[in-house]
């Protein structure tokens, strides 16, 4: 059981692509405080009165605001890649516990600028984080749990609907992946597996003429690469990646996506879900 507990934590979680998706979930999150605090008036709010109300919106409003500016920190600030492999459930369970205590002071200023004086900033303060985590430990633990499950499973689902082609040939073809700066790359287009992002450049893998696995770095973006690229039926699958889906020899799923294993490659190419139609009809072709 704790093995088991211990691997699930372990695993990737699914996570939005853009800093939009996330504000989508912290305001469902928001609205969801400020409706509980005002139906059942815990932790002393039913003597509140009149301004009951406007406080549980207020209190809502600051986990709309603070949980967005903790997100937008954490992704181009921290620069941590939540679309990466390596983000997985205790790493969001973390983020997520980190999020409540920056709310929880959101909250203290709230209250301590709407009633200035009654609070002694260590004592209250206190208070204030016990019942923002008390509100928020079990529904972050809970629904990281189903979240990851229910992607995992999806995904699973969709992974195994999809049957890639065997034996599939495709015409030798010369293309040229221009550099912004230095060497230019030219390689046939049959023999490329998959290109990925990296920073300010391109790793280009690929197969030479004896079939041993290459790859080449190119000055370039993969937004050019790909436009290069596209005439030959190479595609997007991720925001990182382009892949040659002649190349796909199998396909699994994971909470975050789909993973791709390639002819002769080791790691696993990862699939968006936004990518995953076009990846369907690509390698179904």
């Amino acid at each position: 059981m704790l093995t088991e507990l211990v691997n699930r934590l372990r695993e990737p979680f699914p996570c939005s692509e853009s800093w939009f998706g996330d504000f989508k979930q912290i305001s469902v999150v928001g609205v969801f405080v400020a409706v509980f605090l005002y139906l059942f008036e815990p932790f002393g709010l039913h003597g509140v009165g009149e301004d009951l109300l406007w406080l549980c919106a207020s209190f809502g409003l600051v986990t709309i605001v603070f949980g967005t500016v903790f997100d937008l920190v954490v992704r181009y600030v921290l620069k941590i890649k939540k679309e990466a492999a390596s983000w997985t459930l205790w790493k969001w369970m973390l983020a997520s516990l980190l999020n409540l205590v920056w709310i929880a002071l959101g909250n203290y200023w709230l209250l301590s600028s709407v009633y200035p004086g009654e609070y002694a900033v260590h004592s209250f303060f206190g208070t204030m984080l016990g019942y923002t985590l008390l509100l928020g430990v079990l529904p972050v633990t809970f629904s990281g749990l189903l979240v990851q499950l229910r992607a995992k499973s999806q995904y699973e689902r969709q992974a195994s609907s999809i049957k890639p082609q065997s034996h599939r040939s495709q015409a030798t073809r010369e293309v040229r992946i221009q550099a912004v700066h230095g060497e230019s790359l030219s390689v046939d287009g049959a023999s490329l597996l998959f290109v990925e992002a990296m920073q300010n450049y391109v790793v280009v893998h690929f197969r030479d003429d004896h079939s041993i696995r290459q790859r080449e770095v190119v000055r370039t973006t993969l937004a050019a690469t790909q436009q290069a690229l596209e005439e030959i039926g190479i595609i997007r699958c991720h925001r990182s990646y382009l892949v040659n889906p002649k190349s796909v020899t199998s396909i699994a799923g994971n909470a975050q996506g789909l993973k791709l294993s390639l002819l002769g490659v080791d790691e696993f190419v990862p699939v968006s879900r936004s990518y995953i139609p076009k990846l369907r009809a690509a390698v179904e072709m």
